[in-house]
């Protein structure tokens, strides 16, 4: 390709643009970066390959559609594989916590219910009778724990 350029008359902005942008490796390889980030219109520098051969003009295409595909799947994939890791993480933590409140609340409930029947048991024998059962049988705090574990005293 320098070896091309160099032949070419100095006259008409094509040759300019030539010279400008392929003139040498370190200046083509700019050239498309530049194509690719932005910097420079891909088309303004494909358009002077013409003057060459419509070969370059293939190759350029091809290494511009194959560098933005290639970016953004790459890209994409990044972004969407952060998306779900950070998705399980959440669920995960989700459940943990639940597990963990579930746990918490057992605890609390076996507590209460423990010192209900400690209550209920005046004798301290480990056993309820029936007549130490009925005489608290209507204190509130019985029946807040009764209620609790969804038991009805007449049951």
């Amino acid at each position: 390709l320098a070896g091309l350029l160099a032949g070419l008359a100095s006259s008409g902005e094509r040759s300019a643009l030539l010279r400008l942008h392929w003139i040498g490796v370190p200046r083509s390889m700019m050239t498309l970066f530049q194509a690719i980030t932005g910097g420079l219109e891909w088309g303004t520098a494909m358009g002077p390959l013409e003057e060459i051969h419509i070969m370059w003009v293939v190759v350029m295409l091809i290494y511009v559609v194959f560098t933005y595909f290639a970016v953004l799947n790459v890209v994409t994939g990044a972004f969407c594989q952060g998306a779900i890791e950070g998705k399980q993480y959440d669920r995960d933590l989700t459940v943990q916590q639940l597990l963990n409140n579930k746990n918490q609340d057992l605890y609390r409930a076996t507590d209460l219910f423990r010192n209900m029947l400690n209550k209920i048991d005046e004798d301290g024998s480990g056993a309820i009778s029936a007549e130490e059962f009925d005489k608290h049988i209507d204190d509130e705090s019985v029946q807040a724990v009764l209620e609790m574990l969804e038991l009805n005293a007449g049951d």
